[in-house]
């Protein structure tokens, strides 16, 4: 969808649902309706928006990376995000670093025009990012509703929640 041969390691696509997906997003996106995407949804985000991503970071990226695809129970959270400051995801958690859970291969590489990052891993992953044109387009990489009992999780769905109201 961006262009860019696949990897040997890029696992299977669902061409029908990218090509529906990404249509959504980009109406969704003209009509600045609030967006909070989730693991694959933020990476179609991205690339609907002109971005790119990492078809699987473990054999793109040269530096050690985590355990991106953790072998624990999904409500688990496994590695820290630094949350960058002066973003929507700072301002709705309340925190600069925290802990979520992890179960991906891929991830965003080249930013779309008009995002920013709002959060990595210590290793440099990309996971969340928003847009600075929109009202309330939040990206994660990790899954929030996995987490039930985590105080930032619930924080992400009550404002996505009131930013519908809106």
């Amino acid at each position: 969808m961006f262009g860019e041969e696949p990897h040997p390691n890029l696992g299977t696509i669902h061409p029908d649902r990218d090509t529906f997906e990404m249509r959504i997003i980009e109406e969704f996106l003209k009509r600045d309706l609030p967006i909070l995407s989730i693991c694959r949804g933020c990476q179609v985000v991205n690339i609907a928006a002109g971005g790119d991503m990492y078809q699987d970071i473990y054999a793109q990226k040269d530096e050690e990376l985590l355990q991106h695809q953790q072998k624990a129970p999904r409500f688990h959270t496994s590695h820290y995000i630094d949350v960058a400051q002066n973003t929507k995801l700072a301002e709705l958690s309340g925190s600069t670093r925290y802990r979520v859970n992890s179960y991906h291969h891929q991830a965003v590489r080249e930013m779309a025009p008009g995002f920013r990052v709002s959060a990595t891993s210590s290793d440099g992953v990309i996971e969340a990012f928003e847009s600075d044109a929109h009202r309330f387009v939040l990206n994660v990489q990790w899954h929030p509703e996995n987490l039930s009992e985590d105080v930032y999780a619930n924080r992400l769905f009550a404002a996505f929640i009131e930013a519908t109201k809106q």
